[in-house]
């Protein structure tokens, strides 16, 4: 019994170890965003105060330089305006710049976390967190009495052997695919293929035993096996 609670226990703690850097990476993503609008009100808001205060000083001086005009030369340069005809403002240019520049910035910042995100989730999916051959430990058993090999895959059997697979292998049970699950060559002893979907060229091959009163042990784990 103690077995199967240390067992349900190092379960549970793989559980949570994966649930927590879902989390840090969703918090992480967030994070990063939040810094991002930060950082692109303050730019707004000081090229606006920027602006502002240009043509705040503009008006200033062209009003002191049309006191000091005479009449003669507000019309000549009125002609001069409207033969040159409307040029675009310097400022409406550079914030024109400026927010293209931000937008490019923003995409190729989102594209990159997105790349992390993506890195993250492939490296946890690769990492096996199964002991070497030799070190594993019965995986538990709600089975009482005698064994008896049921490979009916409604059977609390099937269900053991399928843990004790997901155990050998490092594969979550829900990714994990199973090639051939059948009797190991004796009683108490069964053999199985499994992989991921995209791997079947690439499968495990599991020959574990079970243990009376402690389930199913995995004893030998071959990778890349031959089926």
């Amino acid at each position: 019994m103690m077995s199967e609670y240390q067992d349900d226990s190092r379960y549970d703690m793989r559980k949570q170890r994966k649930m927590n850097r879902l989390m840090n990476a969703a918090i992480a993503v967030v994070a990063a965003l939040i810094l991002f609008f930060a950082a692109q009100l303050f730019i707004f808001n000081g090229e606006d105060q920027v602006t502002e205060e240009d043509d705040s000083e503009e008006t200033e001086e062209l009003e002191e330089s049309e006191d000091d005009e005479t009449e003669e030369e507000a019309s000549e340069e009125a002609d001069e305006e409207d033969s040159s005809g409307p040029e675009e403002a310097p400022d409406e240019t550079n914030r024109d710049e400026d927010e293209d520049r931000i937008d490019e910035e923003t995409d190729e910042d989102q594209s990159e976390i997105r790349d992390e995100d993506e890195d993250e989730v492939e490296q946890e999916e690769e990492e096996t967190e199964r002991p070497e051959d030799g070190e594993y430990e019965p995986i538990g058993t709600a089975q009482t009495g005698s064994f008896q090999h049921d490979f009916n895959r409604d059977s609390v059997n099937w269900a053991e052997m399928e843990e004790a697979l997901s155990y050998a292998t490092g594969l979550s049970q829900e990714e994990m695919v199973i090639w051939h699950l059948g009797n190991g060559g004796a009683p108490d002893r069964a053999e199985g293929y499994v992989s991921l979907a995209e791997n079947e060229d690439r499968p495990y091959r599991v020959l574990m035993e079970f243990v009376e009163g402690e389930g199913w042990k995995p004893i030998e784990v071959e990778e890349n096996a031959n089926r």
